[in-house]
């Protein structure tokens, strides 16, 4: 290539590499990965939370002049960003350091936490998969416990408190799943039955698609006659729990019978626990809780 004053420069091309995978593409398979797992919702949030780096480590809280340095306050070393919060920090080494681990010999090598999720989703299988999400979820709560209170729990404790909660997530999951499917067996063949006084009937039921990972909702409100007054069907996506989908299901009965101002009316459903749950007068502390109590006060509106 020539310049208009007669020198010579080099011409560099540049090729695209064919066949590679787009930030688009490699962020959207990212996020259907971590929406997969099986494990409560909380932590889904929490460890997309940190592929955001929207945790309140000391470095965000730097930036955000809430804190006036970045250093971490386990171990007061290096600025505490998520990376080290979760992984790099002797606080969080003994963690993974520990005889069951499947990443104790692993290095420090990750720049960050998404490169380090990635390696992380690359070469576990899902079961250790969603133990190392559990585990990493209990070294940020133990950081956070022993910022505000002083206290630091040892590692065993930390992995036994983590894995316990997610074995009690996994068989509450299996029971429930076990209990819907008896009662879908003992619903066929019984025909609707209109209620007893002159009262509108509303049923809902749910069901979980689980390979598409979602729910689906129906709601149908007949009078005394049976005659249809409403029907809706809808669909919630990210969601393969069939205890969440018949709370899902009551609560929007619920919202529904409210906006279309029906004062008394008789509500059916076939989902035992969950309705167990919802007639409970004891604060629910699962990780449904928040669902549930939500759904006790529209009950009591």
């Amino acid at each position: 290539m020539t310049a208009a004053d007669g020198s010579a420069q080099s011409e560099e091309v540049c090729y695209e590499t064919r066949g590679s995978t787009s930030p688009e593409r490699k962020d959207a398979d990212q996020w259907k990965n971590v929406w997969a797992l099986e494990v409560p919702g909380g932590y889904k949030h929490f460890v997309w939370s940190a592929l955001n780096n929207a945790l309140p480590t000391r470095s965000n809280l730097l930036k955000k002049k809430v804190c006036e340095d970045p250093w971490c306050p386990s171990c007061k070393r290096e600025e505490e960003d998520v990376q080290h919060a979760l992984w790099c920090c002797p606080g969080a080494a003994d963690v993974w350091a520990v005889g069951w681990s499947p990443i104790r010999k692993w290095l420090n090598q990750f720049i960050d936490f998404s490169s380090l999720w990635e390696d992380l989703s690359n070469r576990l299988s899902p079961g250790c998969l969603v133990r190392v999400v559990a585990i990493i979820r209990g070294i940020w709560r133990r950081r956070n416990t022993f910022v505000f209170e002083d206290k630091f729990a040892s590692s065993s404790q930390v992995v036994k408190i983590a894995v316990v909660g997610l074995e009690e997530f996994q068989e509450a999951n299996v029971k429930v799943t076990r209990r819907l499917s008896k009662g879908v067996e003992r619903r066929e063949g019984r025909g609707w039955q209109k209620p007893l006084r002159a009262l509108c009937k509303l049923n809902f039921d749910a069901t979980v698609d689980v390979k598409n990972r979602r729910i689906g909702i129906g709601i149908i409100i007949r009078d005394c006659h049976g005659d249809v007054l409403v029907a809706v069907c809808l669909r919630k996506d990210n969601l393969v729990s069939p205890f969440i989908a018949e709370c899902f299901a009551l609560k929007i009965s619920i919202e529904l019978c409210l906006e279309m101002g029906f004062g008394s009316i008789m509500m059916e459903g076939d989902a035992k626990v969950m309705i167990e749950a919802m007639l409970s007068k004891e604060l629910d502390e699962s990780v449904h809780g928040q669902l549930i109590e939500d759904t006790k006060r529209l009950l009591a509106q």
